[in-house]
């Protein structure tokens, strides 16, 4: 279905590519019934835009307001549907009262997994974040569309942003086919999230690496976002986002999350293979 997606795309001659037709259908399929006009509104795309959208998912037989059964299976086995939670992808995509009130009500469900971080070793520059901004972290992927059938990087992963982004996706889509990746220099780190993965049964892979290296060609090319906390200096930063650039796959509207201050991230610079996020 992805080249099919690719190929509309082109056809369309979309500027924002294919990953804007899977927020427009992922929206259909949750949200049942769209007109034009509300689908621009949830998706942020101009109303021509979505018109020609819904045009070309009406000849591959998926429906236009609403999805077809043939449109509701495609989606379904693209992005690994089966099981969903679908009023909780509603709820914390639609409600900002909700979404808070989910966070607060889910950080004691993890804490005790958190609990089990290893002290911050601040010779490497850890400094661990709370559950709560974890959990507001992981729910970034899920307002970009990068969370459901993508592939993810957490390039250091001190802060358990891994362990939050398979905590979210096991509540709202238990059989979603995402792969999360952690690289990261503190065996620690790395030992402690395998063996969470383990016991919790969650799709997480890990591996010793050290940014000052050039990231390996296992890794290169590979991935739809990183999530990486850099040191708060320039240097840093300008490392860490040159390491995590080189890890997203070589197309267009791939996400870098990071929580630097927006000065900082003036002084990086523009690349046109990542938007630069800051996570609040």
């Amino acid at each position: 279905m992805q080249k099919l997606l690719q190929q509309i795309t082109a056809d369309m001659q979309l500027e924002e590519h294919y990953h804007t037709l899977e927020k427009a259908l992922l929206t259909l399929y949750f949200h049942n019934n769209c007109t034009t006009k509300s689908l621009a509104y949830m998706t942020a795309l101009p109303i021509p835009i979505v018109s020609a959208m819904k045009k070309e998912f009406a000849k591959q037989g998926w429906g236009k307001h609403s999805l077809t059964k043939k449109g509701q299976l495609a989606v379904m086995q693209y992005f690994q549907l089966s099981g969903a939670d679908a009023e909780l992808y509603l709820q914390l995509t639609t409600d900002d009262a909700f979404r808070i009130e989910w966070i607060s009500q889910n950080i004691s469900e993890i804490n005790t997994i958190y609990e089990a971080r290893p002290i911050a070793d601040v010779t490497i520059d850890q400094a661990k974040c709370t559950v709560e901004t974890a959990l507001k972290r992981a729910l970034l992927a899920l307002d970009y569309t990068m969370l459901l059938n993508k592939r993810i990087l957490c390039l250091g992963d001190d802060d358990f942003i891994s362990i939050a982004l398979a905590f979210l996706i096991k509540k709202i889509a238990p059989h979603s086919a995402t792969k999360i990746v952690v690289l990261d220099i503190d065996r620690r780190i790395l030992s402690t999230i395998s063996k969470i993965a383990k016991d919790y049964e969650l799709s997480i892979t890990t591996d010793y690496y050290n940014v000052h290296e050039p990231l390996p060609e296992t890794y290169a090319d590979q991935f739809d976002c990183v999530y990486t906390d850099t040191p708060y200096t320039l240097i840093g930063a300008q490392l860490f986002l040159s390491r995590a650039i080189n890890a997203l796959k070589p197309e267009a509207m791939r996400h870098v999350f990071f929580p630097m201050p927006n000065v900082a991230i003036k002084s990086i610079g523009s690349y046109s293979k990542a938007y630069m996020l800051w996570a609040l």
